[in-house]
């Protein structure tokens, strides 16, 4: 369990050093925190108060990392991956309903209504219509297609670089930023204004 963990892990970070719009790596940990079972943490540079798209798919690649990582390792994942796919697939909605990232173009969808009470399913009311939410549908299911193919190719194309963090990871538990660029052979960052 303890180097499925450092797998899953690895998978976030190596994100970080080959996605253009990632916040830089803080460190990465697989002792385990609250129902974490590890964490992969980043820290941004500056402020930033909106996120564009490619920032947004990039988020989603990073939060994909674990569960491609456990695929490509174990020919199967685990339930610790289902934070994971809760964010990416919540950023990708929101990208197609709230913030006109999709072809559906300069429209807001809104939310479904929460209910009152338990009933779920039947107090639910959309404020369009069956078509307008299978045209969502579709267009969620193709960011996080195509999220997760480039995922993919990422992390198949630097398996030395995943094998090798995943090694010191089950070996230290935890590295920061500059342990991680070192093992993995990346420049050195001096200073966070190095970043940008």
């Amino acid at each position: 369990e303890k180097k499925a963990t450092a797998y899953h892990e690895a998978g976030h970070t190596l994100l970080h050093y080959y996605l253009k719009h990632t916040d830089p790596l803080h460190k990465v940990t697989i002792i385990p925190h609250g129902q974490a079972l590890g964490v992969t943490m980043s820290l941004p540079i500056k402020d930033s108060y909106t996120k564009n798209h490619s920032m947004l798919t990039d988020w989603i690649k990073v939060c994909m990392g674990g569960y491609v990582a456990e695929e490509m390792v174990y020919g199967e994942t685990t339930t610790g991956t289902s934070n994971d796919i809760k964010q990416a697939t919540e950023i990708a909605r929101r990208m197609v309903t709230e913030w006109g990232m999709s072809p559906l173009g300069f429209v807001s969808y809104g939310q479904e209504d929460e209910p009152l009470f338990l009933g779920r399913e039947i107090s639910r009311r959309k404020d369009y219509s069956e078509n307008t939410a299978k045209l969502i549908d579709e267009q969620v299911s193709k960011i996080l297609s195509g999220a997760l193919d480039e995922t993919r190719a990422l992390l198949k194309e630097h398996k030395d670089q995943l094998e090798l963090l995943t090694g010191k990871l089950v070996e230290k538990e935890t590295l920061d930023d500059a342990e991680v660029r070192e093992l993995l052979g990346f420049p050195p960052v001096e200073n966070v204004t190095n970043f940008v």
